[in-house]
């Protein structure tokens, strides 16, 4: 079962995140999760979207950058 990767851990982990030109990675809505394996899977947050995105994602209509906290909110 896949775990939260806190964002304290995410810096440690940017260099061998799956798809390294995904949008999804400053997005503010993006989950890093990983399995006991050590595979690592972008989940997405945003209510109107389904969970696990075609990668690598290069235009997305939901994306807030993930430094911009007053304009998304979590769901």
């Amino acid at each position: 079962m896949p775990s939260r990767v806190y964002p304290a851990r995410r810096k440690l982990i940017m260099h061998k995140l799956p798809f390294p030109d995904s949008q999804c990675h400053s997005c503010h809505y993006l989950r890093l999760s990983h399995n006991k394996r050590g595979s690592i899977f972008l989940q997405c947050r945003h209510p109107d979207l389904p969970k696990y995105l075609p990668q690598p994602m290069n235009c997305c209509t939901a994306f807030t950058p993930a430094n911009d906290k007053s304009s998304a909110q979590d769901p």
